[in-house]
């Protein structure tokens, strides 16, 4: 069964960032990224459990090549994952763990 992915505004402000940092970077190099992070979140939809709970009740899923973690909540009673942040690795979760909160 496939769970319906929810997208916090942060998380949509985060994914156009990283894009457009990397397009400055090297043309086309965000839009990789892009389609490496569709390609996640879709094995997202299929089964969230597959990657384990980092913190509080927030999985992470790393983005394949990148250094991007997509920090996701889990409403199995809706059968939903809510996308609350796609940030760099080296980013400290405990700086926006009030998205969890809000």
């Amino acid at each position: 069964m496939s769970y319906t992915l929810v997208f916090s505004k942060e998380s949509d402000q985060d994914i156009e960032e990283v894009i457009d940092w990397y397009n400055e970077q090297q043309d086309g190099l965000g839009n990789h990224f892009y389609t490496l992070l569709k390609d996640k979140l879709e094995k997202l939809k299929e089964n969230p459990h597959l990657w384990s709970v980092r913190y509080d009740e927030v999985h992470c899923a790393i983005v394949n090549v990148f250094p991007y973690l997509i920090h996701y909540i889990i409403e199995e009673s809706m059968q939903k994952v809510v996308v609350l942040g796609v940030l760099h690795t080296s980013k400290n979760p405990d700086d926006w763990k009030k998205r969890v909160k809000d």
